[in-house]
């Protein structure tokens, strides 16, 4: 993550590693592309269904196993700064992940481990499965996320799990926990800073549209 760049930097960042269908790296001045219908082992069957050799999460899955496929990694975090903290219009910036910042992760996700069939039974975290369809079908195909949980990596599904438990007697603030589940989910994307639009950068909700976009 990058901030603070030129104009010439932004345009060239904004063609990204995947574009039309293929994902685009350059290693030592070198530049290579490979589909991802490829990377995924895309393959039709002999009733003409296209399948793929992505592994199905299973119920209690919340994150991929070391032989899956795609993998997840946090790559940076946005941190408000100390000054504005407790302002109403707080100041942000992004850094580079570290060793210790990778440990809290690793806590985040014992917790998760050893807590997630409790709070699904508690009805805390759906353990509902996605159903398939027109407009659902896209993790279900692209990632292997079964069930309506795996759209949500393991810090979120820790800070909503608590967060349904205190809103559970209040009926109106339930309304306000859709609405942030909306904006704290895998399927979100960050819409950028410019110079013309004259705002901060924010988080796409994943409802900005009527699907569900895995991105690629």
């Amino acid at each position: 993550m990058v901030t603070g760049v030129s104009e010439s930097e932004m345009k060239e960042a904004a063609q990204g590693t995947v574009q039309d269908g293929n994902l685009v790296y350059e290693l030592e001045g070198k530049v290579y592309q490979i589909s991802i219908k490829t990377i995924r082992g895309d393959y039709r069957t002999e009733q003409k269904e296209t399948k793929n050799q992505l592994r199905q999460w299973e119920i209690h899955d919340f994150k991929p196993r070391p032989e899956d496929i795609f993998q997840e990694r946090l790559y940076c975090i946005q941190w408000i700064t100390q000054e504005t903290l407790k302002k109403s219009r707080q100041e942000t910036y992004f850094a580079s992940v570290t060793a210790a910042d990778l440990e809290r992760e690793r806590q985040v996700e014992q917790i998760v481990q050893e807590n997630l069939a409790i709070w699904q039974e508690k009805g805390l975290v759906p353990d509902m499965a996605i159903e398939p369809g027109s407009k659902t079908d896209e993790p279900i195909r692209t990632r292997g996320w079964r069930y309506w949980h795996q759209l949500f990596n393991a810090r979120q599904t820790h800070y909503l799990s608590i967060l349904k438990n205190r809103l559970a007697g209040d009926p109106y603030l339930r309304i306000a926990d859709c609405k942030i589940l909306d904006k704290a989910a895998k399927l979100c994307r960050l819409r950028t800073r410019s110079k013309t639009d004259n705002r901060d950068i924010k988080i796409e909700a994943v409802f900005y549209n009527q699907a569900l976009n895995t991105f690629f």
